[in-house]
């Protein structure tokens, strides 16, 4: 039982591999180069999916409006105590 903590065994570890793992490590043996100055390169390894961040600008005003409101709420004394 001692030894399946321990994976030794290539057929173990290889089957340990996530998906992930699987796509990084084909990716470093197509793409990774080695350059004239004796360096290698590899890219840098992100989701091929990605189109950039949502545009939350909406969300971000109304938090900002909801907070400036709390802020200045009478009923929030240790708001002002603290900026004081």
């Amino acid at each position: 039982m001692v030894e399946m903590d321990f994976a030794e065994n290539k057929d173990l570890a290889q089957q340990s591999l996530s998906k992930e793992d699987r796509r990084f490590l084909n990716i470093a043996e197509i793409r990774i180069h080695r350059r004239d100055d004796s360096h290698y390169e590899l890219p840098l390894l992100l989701k091929e999916s990605f189109k950039g961040l949502p545009n939350n600008r909406d969300d971000a005003v109304q938090r900002k409006y909801h907070l400036k409101k709390q802020f200045t709420s009478p009923s929030n004394e240790q708001y002002k105590t603290i900026h004081d």
